[in-house]
């Protein structure tokens, strides 16, 4: 089936700090020439205002400048929001940088949450029919109660008002004739008693919510596709008419021909699990656009629709490569699914 290309915001946005990364940033006489995440690692270079002079990268990380007043930091290490400050010895100025390569971090499902478990940023737990994000690493703190450790993801429905009463349903078969009891007080028989009220609507919320992470299950991903392809762990979700969805994964991608690859990738449905795999949101229409060649590269997708109709659906991290190069490179998935109603 022909399928029609259309660039989302997303790559426009990371071309725009790859090219924000290469433009030296200055604090008196501090250059940044270079900041990028390349083989898993934090490369920042420059030069500082003088030689032998030490460099601090995060306020965590040293270096010191050569004669020629050259710096170099190559760390394992990941920014939150993709930019570093440094900072020279003697002065109070720092300088900036846009990281190029640097995706965000995605989040980490934990279930329901428990006051013996030690949580980290960005682990998401269930408790009161909420979904809560960590902010920072904890234990043993509610996250209902402790807004400087966690914030809320998904908040619980609000109760819903009483249906109306359903239509009266058909007379049932005739049982067997019971034995006869035995005789009661002499009296009066009292009257029967009102009926009671119909019972309120349940709660809406967090349904379930699922891990993608895992190995690739494939070590390259053929050029010239006409269609989607799941890459890492898939999982099967059975929605109901009107719930969302939401996904969000991550995948190292790379070639060893050096050629680029064009490709695009999202998160993907296929119904019943077999079939047509579309990107997630609408059919085929919405989803990041992108290209690769030579070292892998982390690529991170996060999509969320209620337009799938009731049933049951394998999801999961899609790739779509359109382009003439072998994907090759497939490194470790690491994302989630979650259904909320």
């Amino acid at each position: 089936m022909t399928q029609s290309l259309r660039r989302a915001s997303g790559p426009v946005l990371a071309m725009a700090a790859i090219f924000a990364a290469t433009m030296p940033a200055y604090a008196q006489n501090i250059v940044v020439t270079d900041a990028k995440i390349a083989s898993g690692k934090l490369v920042v270079t420059g030069t500082s205002s003088k030689p032998n002079s030490t460099m601090t990268l995060e306020g965590q990380f040293t270096a010191t400048s050569n004669t020629a007043k050259t710096f170099n930091f190559n760390v394992l290490y990941h920014p939150d929001d993709c930019l570093v400050e440094l900072t020279e010895a003697g002065s109070s100025t720092p300088v900036r940088a846009v990281v190029a390569n640097c995706g965000t971090r995605g989040v980490n499902p934990r279930g329901a949450w428990n006051a013996t478990t030690k949580y980290l940023a960005d682990d998401i737990v269930t408790s009161l029919g909420s979904s809560w994000r960590a902010k920072r690493d904890s234990h043993n703190r509610a996250p209902s109660s402790s807004p400087t450790f966690w914030e809320q993801f998904a908040a619980k429905g609000d109760q819903g008002a009483a249906g109306p009463t359903g239509a009266a349903g058909s007379q049932g078969a005739t049982g067997a004739t019971g034995p006869q009891g035995p005789a009661g007080p002499a009296g009066a028989q009292g009257p029967a008693g009102p009926t009671g009220p119909q019972g309120q609507q349940g709660a809406s919320g967090v349904v379930a919510t699922y891990s993608l992470t895992g190995h690739p299950g494939t070590s390259s991903i053929a050029a010239n596709s006409n269609n989607w392809v799941f890459v890492g762990p898939t999982v099967m979700v059975t929605l109901t008419a009107g719930d969302r969805v939401t996904g969000s994964a991550g995948i190292s991608l790379g070639t060893t021909s050096w050629f680029a690859a064009q490709f695009a990738h999202s998160i993907c449905s296929q119904f019943n699990g077999s079939g047509s795999i579309y990107s997630l949101t609408n059919g085929n229409s919405d989803y990041e656009q992108s290209d690769v060649g030579g070292n892998r590269t982390p690529f991170v997708t996060s999509l969320t629709t209620n337009w799938l109709n009731a049933g049951t659906y394998k999801v999961g991290l899609c790739v779509w490569n359109y382009g003439g190069a072998t994907i090759d490179k497939v490194e470790f998935v690491n994302g989630w699914v979650m259904v909320t109603r």
